[in-house]
């Protein structure tokens, strides 16, 4: 661990004055407090430095090996002196200290890779053709919906709206056919459980339809049960949306186990 280059050269700067003005002798085990020096470093420089040059040549040498935060620390030591003098040479390291440590914040970082706006342009894949379908709403309007993925199951997209619908299951079984002794079984299922109605639902059509029950039939049949909100939902992300894997309700499973 060493000092910074800007605290270095800090350091460099101010070698002759802190040769000249600060008593290392006297504050040798203050230094050692505060783990700046070492036991046996305190002992060379006490007592193998013949001069005061050369244990603030030493010294120096010792600090410059140390961090930053050690550097703090002998500033914060010339800062508590009884000498002024000291005291101020203290501040201005410090400070000094202080202003390279800004600069550096207000630096903008320089990045290494070269701008090249053709290249990245050449490499960015080719814009997604969106197919776009005429769908029928509740209101016997037609719309032309863009559909990302439309032949993906739809199944891998009910965990993502069960939750949604919520009690509107029984419009959206209606437009799906299901016809009303359907409902009510499905109903008496789940009876304290809407979002397991609505799960049970949905994977029914599935065993039903099979492959041929698709995101875009399922998104058909949202806009006709008046569920738009539902289906734009599926629609938005479509990246995350057909990674998401539908997993069948607990009572949904064994509901179908108990018929099969």
């Amino acid at each position: 661990m060493v000092v910074t280059r800007a605290i270095k050269g800090i350091i460099d700067q101010y070698c002759s004055e802190i040769s000249t003005s600060v008593p290392l002798v006297d504050i040798l085990y203050d230094l050692r407090f505060r783990q700046i020096l070492s036991n046996e470093e305190v002992k060379k420089l006490r007592d193998d430095c013949k001069t005061d040059k050369e244990r603030a040549f030493e010294f120096l040498k010792v600090l410059e090996s140390r961090s930053d935060d050690n550097f703090y620390q002998f500033c914060h030591l010339l800062q508590e002196s009884d000498i002024s003098s000291v005291r101020e040479l203290g501040e201005r390291l410090e400070k000094e200290a202080n202003k390279t440590a800004e600069n550096k914040e207000q630096q903008p970082e320089i990045s290494s890779k070269p701008k090249n706006k053709s290249i990245s342009n050449q490499n960015s894949p080719p814009p997604i053709d969106i197919p776009t379908f005429q769908i029928s709403n509740g209101n016997g309007e037609t719309e032309s919906v863009k559909v990302t993925n439309p032949d993906s199951p739809a199944q891998q997209y009910f965990n993502l709206i069960v939750d949604d619908i919520g009690t509107k299951w029984r419009n959206l079984a209606r437009v799906l056919h299901f016809n009303r002794n359907q409902i009510k079984t499905i109903k008496a299922n789940n009876a304290d459980d809407v979002n397991e109605q609505c799960a049970e639902m949905l994977y029914e059509q599935h065993d039903t339809k099979g492959s041929s029950f698709t995101k875009l039939k399922l998104i058909e049949a949202l806009y006709k049960a008046n569920l738009r909100a539902v289906a734009e939902k599926i629609n938005i992300d479509p990246d995350e949306a057909t990674k998401a894997t539908g997993i069948k309700s607990q009572k949904a499973l064994s509901t179908n186990n108990d018929q099969g």
